[in-house]
């Protein structure tokens, strides 16, 4: 099982602009590892020719040359601290670098962040499948824009039934509403996706998770 994210929607950056997905595994990484060191995210836009500027398409899925063969996500030293490497592997042999990182951590974080970017990257790209867990974290009010943490000071619960989730505040207060009856027997296995996401979104942005008031095993209220 996927140990950095389960639930998923449809769509792919593929043939959109570098900086969108730039921008989106720099939320990412920061909602998966926000304790990680992270001094910056490069974009690009004063490298070379292999460096995908802000405004540069990505490449996609496909047979042709051009198109990707895989992912490099990888860490290398540089000169004060490691460094996390994101290129595309093109079918042609050509790299074509999406962004880099300047870390202050240790080797085993660096790779397992590493990992976490390949995995989406191959979620989004091979099966057009991007990953829920930073809509999920765009959800909760920060007490500034830089913090790793949440302002909602009340407990968070989680609750849940074999086709439905709710994501409220002790006071009422709705995060997050989904219902998953169209997927049929299919529905339990979404809701268990985005409840395991949104654990791992409030526990990282420290939230006090509150028990689920209901089990996903429950019937559908009628």
């Amino acid at each position: 099982m996927n140990q950095f994210f389960r639930a998923v929607r449809h769509g792919t950056f593929g043939g959109q602009k570098a900086g969108l997905l730039q921008k989106w595994i720099e939320s990412y990484v920061r909602a998966l590892f926000p304790e990680a060191g992270i001094e910056w995210w490069s974009c690009n836009d004063y490298g070379g020719p292999k460096d995908l500027k802000k405004d540069s398409p990505l490449p996609v899925a496909g047979v042709k040359p051009e198109d990707i063969h895989h992912f490099a996500c990888y860490v290398r030293d540089g000169n004060e601290s490691p460094m996390i490497e994101v290129s595309f592997i093109l079918k042609n042999g050509d790299m074509l670098n999406l962004t880099t990182a300047k870390i202050f951590d240790n080797r085993t974080t660096c790779w397992q962040i590493a990992h976490a970017i390949e995995r989406a990257l191959h979620s989004i790209f091979a099966y057009e499948e991007i990953p829920e867990i930073v809509d999920l974290a765009a959800k909760l009010p920060r007490k500034a824009s830089w913090s790793h943490e949440t302002d909602i000071a009340e407990p968070v619960h989680i609750d849940k039934s074999a086709s439905t989730l709710t994501v409220r505040t002790a006071s009422g207060r709705v995060i997050d509403q989904r219902d998953f009856h169209e997927k049929g027997e299919g529905a339990i296995h979404r809701v268990e996706a985005y409840v395991e996401d949104w654990r791992t979104v409030l526990t990282n942005m420290r939230a006090t998770v509150a028990p689920s008031s209901t089990s996903a095993a429950d019937p559908v209220p009628v």
